[in-house]
């Protein structure tokens, strides 16, 4: 409950978009995790109450990006191609309501480049289930038609979202929980983590985090 705390979510949105590593908050033992930084808004800014749940809840969600990857082929027009993003439960999930895939291109910075590019997730999750979400770039098509089968040895994605326009295992992928990043894959500036005709797969023992590492995949 942030009542009577009208920057606080603006705060812990903007340390969570990997501020909290800049160098001045380097002798506050942040670790990343929305809790840690919470606190220190708290201790330290007064901008936030302090973290109302126990570290080990308020470390990671119950829900993490468990992978992502992308194909393309020759279609009847010219290459065509899908990415996906798995999501996995860590834990039983009754309502998926309030979870967002979002999708920005490597080199976009605004919330408004992300514009119709989110993927609600509804419906309920038992712990151990995976969610496969299929995007792709050639409206009146579905990712299905385009082979997803073929990649996956599965008939279709979980859910399927066609937009404008999609890059090619160029972007990066946040997981967000009543607007607040849950998990990250990639990051806005960078080449080394794009997974174009290829695939990304979270590291055993790792995640979820709100910020993106390549040791974690």
């Amino acid at each position: 409950d942030f009542t009577g705390y009208v920057h606080c979510k603006d705060a812990l949105n903007w340390m969570l978009n990997d501020n909290w590593k800049r160098s001045v908050y380097d002798n506050h033992n942040l670790e990343g995790t929305r809790c840690s930084i919470q606190n220190y808004l708290a201790e330290v800014e007064s901008k936030c109450p302090p973290c109302a749940c126990p570290e080990e809840t308020c470390v990671g969600s119950p829900l993490m990006i468990s992978g992502v990857a992308s194909h393309v082929f020759d279609g009847p027009s010219g290459p065509e191609a899908f990415n996906v993003v798995e999501v996995y439960a860590r834990s039983d999930i009754p309502d998926l309501q309030g979870f967002v895939l979002r999708f920005t291109r490597s080199g976009e910075h605004s919330d408004e480049a992300t514009k119709g590019k989110e993927v609600p997730l509804d419906g309920c999750l038992a712990a151990g289930q995976y969610l496969r979400v299929a995007i792709w770039g050639t409206l009146g098509t579905t990712a299905t038609s385009l082979g997803f089968g073929r990649f996956f040895l599965e008939a279709a994605a979980d859910y399927e979202q066609p937009f404008a326009e999609v890059d090619h295992g160029k972007e990066y992928v946040e997981l967000r929980y009543q607007g607040d990043v849950a998990d990250a894959y990639g990051q806005r500036e960078g080449e080394g983590w794009w997974y174009g005709s290829g695939w990304a797969y979270r590291a055993p023992g790792t995640g979820p985090s709100p910020t993106y590492s390549p040791a974690g995949w």
